[in-house]
C-alpha cells in the first residue's frame, strides 16, 4: 500500500492558510479594540484637564468680584472679546498665548453677564474640530452677588 503524500500537505496548507487568516482577524480586532481605548484614555485626560482649568476659572472669577477685566489679570494669556475670555490649549493640553489660537485643539470660554447684581459666569470647554467648528466636551456656571454701586465701572461688565 501506497499513501498518497500530496493530500496530507494540501490539508496541511489549508489549515495554515486557515490559521493564517483567523490569526489576522483576531489581531485587527485587537488593533481596533487597543486604538478606542487610546481614544478615549485622551478625551478622558482632556476632560480631566479641562475641568480642573473651569474650575479654576470659576474661583477666579468669584475672586474678581464678577468682573471680566479683573479676571482677565488673573488670566493673562486669554483672549477677550466684548463679553468673553477664551483660553486655547493644544493637543497635548499646553496653554498657548492666544496669538497662537489657530494651532490650538481645544478651548476653554468664559461668558460674563454683568447685566444684574447677580454676576454669573458660564465656563465652557469645546474640542476644536477642523473645519467642522467646536464640539462642546462640557459647561459650568459660577455665579457671584455684586452689591450695586462696586464694580460697575464701563470696563468691568
Amino acid at each position: 500500500m501506497t499513501m498518497r503524500t500530496g493530500s496530507k500537505s494540501r490539508a496541511l496548507f489549508l489549515e495554515l492558510t486557515l490559521s493564517f487568516v483567523l490569526f489576522t482577524f483576531c489581531a485587527l480586532v485587537c488593533l481596533q479594540i487597543f486604538a478606542a481605548a487610546r481614544t478615549s484614555s485622551d478625551l478622558s485626560a482632556a476632560y480631566s484637564h479641562l475641568g480642573r482649568e473651569a474650575q479654576i476659572i470659576a474661583e477666579d472669577f468669584k475672586a474678581a468680584e464678577g468682573t471680566l477685566s479683573t479676571l482677565q489679570t488673573y488670566l493673562p494669556d486669554a483672549l477677550r472679546s466684548s463679553e468673553t475670555l477664551s483660553l486655547y490649549f493644544d493637543r497635548d493640553l499646553n496653554a498657548l498665548p492666544a496669538t497662537a489660537r489657530t494651532e490650538a485643539f481645544y478651548v476653554l470660554t468664559c461668558a460674563v453677564d454683568a447685566s444684574t447684581p447677580l454676576r454669573q459666569a458660564t465656563i465652557s470647554a469645546s474640542r476644536i474640530q477642523s473645519g467642522a467648528g467646536a464640539e462642546e466636551l462640557f459647561s459650568l456656571t459660577a455665579t457671584r452677588y455684586v452689591s450695586p454701586g462696586t464694580g460697575s465701572g464701563p470696563g468691568d461688565r
